[in-house]
């Protein structure tokens, strides 16, 4: 029996009240077929992802949740579903990663990412489909204590970033419109924070406090927000 297929039958095996639940399973699998619109919640729990976990659907509407606790991920991770809307939340909390984590869809939900940790250099990506401003709802990253490499959004319509309490590298912002609220507050060691052609909405309210930032680069940010608040800046330049 193939490795797609035990994970299917782990899968199917597993199904209550609508909803999987997986705890301490080694999925040694590259084909992430599994998904069935039935299910309303995918939780693995200390699971061993050995191969790239690529979720992909023809589906349109997406209306189930995943969540991750202390899984690992030996391979990339790539939410890819470029004419899909995920109407339920996805979670990552103190999950290990190898190298790279990316989003590419609509998400009318949450991403709520805490406490990440990875094994090598290691990336976050969210980029919008068709090269179209699609929405995200919500992304908030925190508690972050291991340094992460990149992360990037690009070409995006988010209503609320919130990246906090973390340390990270290199933040890039570009081609993106914020449409309610933007905090990147309490980061340390930043080497470089970029904001390129990005766009906050008339009511929108912003926070860039409490940084180490060596390169603090604006291009083309509008002035539209009801409120932006730029303070406790150290060792910072800014490029206009």
């Amino acid at each position: 029996m193939s490795s797609e297929s035990n994970f299917v039958s782990l899968i199917k095996s597993n199904i209550k009240n609508n909803s999987v639940f997986l705890k301490d399973k080694v999925i040694d699998n590259s084909d992430m077929n599994f998904y069935n619109s039935e299910i309303k919640l995918y939780h693995f729990y200390n699971c061993t992802f050995s191969k790239d976990f690529t979720f992909y659907t023809s589906e349109k509407e997406i209306e189930t949740e995943f969540r991750f606790e202390k899984c690992i991920f030996k391979g990339q991770v790539d939410f890819n579903v470029p004419l899909g809307n995920f109407k339920s939340n996805l979670v990552f909390i103190s999950t290990t990663h190898r190298y790279l984590l990316k989003f590419h869809a609509t998400f009318s939900e949450r991403i709520f990412i805490q406490d990440i940790r990875f094994t090598e250099s290691f990336k976050i990506e969210f980029s919008s489909p068709l090269d179209k401003k699609r929405l995200y709802h919500s992304i908030v990253i925190r508690d972050c204590k291991q340094t992460i490499d990149e992360i990037s959004f690009n070409g995006i319509r988010v209503e609320e970033l919130i990246i906090r309490d973390s340390h990270i590298n290199n933040i890039s912002l570009e081609n993106m419109i914020v449409s309610n609220k933007l905090g990147i507050v309490n980061i340390e060691d930043i080497s470089k924070l970029n904001l390129d052609n990005v766009d906050f909405e008339e009511n929108s309210k912003n926070r860039i406090e409490n940084l180490t930032v060596n390169d603090f680069i604006l291009k083309k940010v509008s002035q539209d927000a009801k409120y932006t608040q730029i303070a406790n800046k150290k060792e910072m330049k800014e490029e206009k």
